[in-house]
């Protein structure tokens, strides 16, 4: 049995006649002998203004992985500047040190979504001209990811809460916004959350299950400062799953 992936890889091309084998990583690692190596980075999936907060990540600034190069082709705009949802203590009902179980950051969020955003609204009335209006945002195009975990309501067989769900996903609730809480050993509902499948409610999840996915609108709720280690930074693993709108939940003053 191969000792690593190298070695794993050098004994498939003994085995296997005429193989193409292709691989991807997101950093700087070695690759195989009798690979080619090419280096792909050129930002495809978020706009501009997103893509300079995603390369403040210690993987870029540790070289970790290669930095993003210019577009070849100019972005039309740099895109939505980044919302804002400020958690303080003590401020128009916000309690608690972080916003994970705040209610009033989990209400102030639902305004911005279904007020300035339009998240789940209808279309606007025809004008009788050529332009065509956009259609407005589902709320199943907003992922929600915490860096803390996220919960729902805990019931027993009877349908009563013995476990109320966080204070964020209730002050979401709150503001008329439909939440759907996935749970990291949750594989069916992971699943249709990657095809977008199931019912038209904002995701909820935990940062472990949302490698791949991308979302119009994506919302990390981060509290204190980011002190994170190069294997947990919420820029690279979370911002980077944003192909528009960017809104970051955070404490301190604005």
């Amino acid at each position: 049995m191969a000792t690593s992936f190298t070695s794993f890889c050098e004994e498939l091309h003994g085995q296997v006649n005429e193989l193409h084998l292709w691989l991807a990583s997101c950093s700087n690692f070695d690759i195989p002998f009798r690979l080619t190596k090419v280096t792909l980075s050129e930002p495809l999936r978020s706009p501009p203004v997103v893509v300079r907060e995603i390369s403040q990540s210690r993987y870029f600034t540790d070289n970790y992985c290669p930095a993003y190069r210019e577009s070849s082709a100019p972005p039309p705009c740099d895109g939505p500047p980044v919302r804002y949802v400020r958690h303080t203590a003590r401020r128009d009902g916000h309690s608690g040190d972080e916003p994970d179980d705040c209610q009033a950051c989990g209400a102030e969020l639902a305004s911005l979504l279904c007020t300035d955003l339009r998240v789940g609204g209808t279309a606007g009335p025809s004008t009788g001209s050529t332009a065509v209006s956009p259609e407005p945002l589902r709320y199943r195009d907003v992922l929600v990811v915490s860096c803390n975990t996220l919960t729902d309501d805990v019931t027993d067989v009877t349908g009563k809460v013995v476990r109320p769900a966080s204070g964020f996903v209730r002050g979401l609730r709150q503001g008329g916004v439909p939440v759907l809480v996935v749970r990291s050993d949750d594989v069916r509902a992971i699943a249709e959350m990657a095809v977008m499948e199931g019912d038209d409610d904002v995701v909820v999840a935990d940062r472990s299950v949302v490698a791949g996915l991308e979302r119009p609108v994506v919302v990390l709720v981060r509290g204190s400062v980011m002190d994170c280690d190069l294997f947990n930074d919420e820029r690279f693993d979370i911002m980077s799953r944003c192909t528009s709108q960017l809104v970051w939940v955070k404490t301190g003053r604005p």
